[in-house]
């Protein structure tokens, strides 16, 4: 069907102004106030209040699902909703009695989760069909890292399906043990000395601004009919949970603790130096990395006896550099456990986790820069090339690895260019094989290794002299 005649339902009780503007609020504020404030009721009356909105958002899409009343958009809405505010059954500071009391609510986190998981395995498994409006459901975009991807693409469906499925088998198994076999002696030391500092504020808002963007853009690149600004019940009922926390927070007011800090800002001369350390050691990796990647792209086309043009150079060096900032961005939120602070007492953590997971990974990695760069230059993404990307994936991810593992003597660090190397000729390969033809293997496999060793060259020097400046920065 044409786009042009397929519109949204606007369903306000989902996406309205008023629901947003509170998820919003109660989502930034938490890692905010726990900086500002030395309180523990207001940051507990914030995690309850997102964690009944999120249980509240699951059971809605259940119900409205069974009804038949829900559309493809609106449950990759609730998909990013449950993501930013999580399913928080209990404080993240509580003290367990026992183990079993652990047991019991750390299996009341991951029924949600489960729920959760097995909810959006079902959407994305039916997308082309799920929903009041299947028709449209091709006009529908997942805009994940700003990248429109189409939600019933079906190697990008079943690349959400299996990451689910990895998760639905680990979390709760995981969690579970860990509620069991941990005591409640460990759970009271460990709650005891769990701080919130300046470096996990910036970590935890990043990915919440992350998923508010996105949601955002959804709204925006996606046909919504009118109707979406209307007030209702939905809406009214979600900005009334915000008056606990404001309450709350204006009775913080009047005590001592507003003229407290919050443990952050105890050491935020260092977080500053470690934040302008950081920006310094992107800024030049960023560089290195654009420059293998124009260096590579140029071999490629010379090798491939194709001339050489700047925009061969420039979609090289852009490819690299997507691929360095993806990693950057998902490296910093995720940093200091994000995803595990409040796990065991009801977490934002685990469905915000899997958001992240897209990029972190590099099967992630190289599906959203193949799409994006596909999309930029061919003006399409052929399946052909998406499979080939999440092959490659498979040797650049033992490169990866054994890169991490070489970091501390660098001994190991030639080696990546071999995987490297191996990358770009299985993607060649898998691509030609599904009827879509790149370049030559030679071509590939010149590129990849022409990239590994200019980045081993280049960051050899760089990664030795920063190396003793960053021990123990973030």
């Amino acid at each position: 069907m044409d786009s042009t005649s397929c519109l949204v339902q606007a369903n306000p009780d989902i996406t309205g102004v008023g629901v947003r503007i509170s998820m919003y609020t109660l989502s930034l504020g938490g890692p905010l106030i726990s900086c500002i404030f030395t309180s523990q009721d207001l940051r507990e009356s914030i995690e309850i209040s997102l964690g009944i909105t999120g249980f509240a958002l699951l059971l809605t899409a259940f119900v409205f699902t069974g009804q038949h009343k829900l559309d493809l958009f609106h449950a990759i809405c609730l998909f990013h909703l449950i993501g930013l505010v999580g399913l928080t059954v209990t404080p993240s500071n509580i003290k367990f009695k026992n183990k079993f009391h652990r047991f019991f609510i750390y299996g009341a986190f991951y029924g949600g989760f489960l729920g959760f998981a097995i909810f959006m395995i079902y959407v994305f498994a039916t997308a082309p069909h799920f929903g009041t409006n299947p028709e449209c459901n091709d006009t529908i975009r997942f805009v994940i890292f700003g990248i429109n991807i189409p939600a019933t693409n079906f190697i990008f469906r079943i690349y959400l399906i299996v990451n689910f499925c990895l998760l639905l088998v680990r979390e709760p198994v995981m969690g579970l043990l860990q509620g069991f076999f941990q005591s409640a002696e460990n759970e009271e030391d460990d709650s005891e000395t769990r701080g919130f500092s300046i470096a996990k504020v910036l970590c935890e808002s990043t990915g919440r601004i992350y998923l508010i963007v996105m949601i955002e853009l959804l709204l925006k690149r996606n046909p919504i009919g009118p109707g979406e600004g209307e007030w209702g019940f939905g809406q009214i009922l979600s900005m009334m949970m915000l008056v606990g926390p404001v309450f709350q927070f204006i009775m913080e007011l009047g005590k001592e603790t507003w003229s407290k800090f919050g443990e952050g800002f105890k050491d935020l001369s260092d977080f500053a130096e470690s934040v302008f350390l950081q920006i310094v050691i992107g800024s030049i990796d960023f560089a290195l990395v654009a420059t293998g990647g124009a260096a590579a792209a140029a071999t490629g086309a010379h090798v491939n006896g194709s001339e050489v043009t700047a925009e061969i150079v420039r979609s090289g060096a852009l490819a690299a550099v997507m691929a360095s900032g993806l990693l950057t961005f998902c490296t910093i939120a995720s940093g200091y456990n994000l995803f595990d602070m409040l796990s065991g007492s009801g977490s934002t953590g685990h469905p915000m986790k899997f958001f992240l997971t897209v990029g972190v990974t590099t099967f992630g990695i190289a599906f959203l820069v193949v799409f994006a760069m596909s999309q930029r230059l061919l003006g399409e993404v052929p399946d052909a090339m998406l499979i080939a990307s999440l092959a490659a994936a498979f040797p650049l991810t033992m490169g990866s690895s054994i890169q991490q593992l070489a970091i501390p003597n660098m001994n190991g660090l030639p080696i990546t260019a071999v995987f490297d190397t191996l990358g770009a000729f299985v993607f060649v390969r898998v691509s030609q094989d599904h009827g879509f033809h790149v370049c030559t293997g030679r071509a590939a496999a010149a590129a990849g290794a022409v990239f590994g060793c200019i980045l081993y060259v280049l960051r050899l020097p760089y990664a030795i002299a920063v190396k003793s400046s960053i021990q123990g920065a973030w």
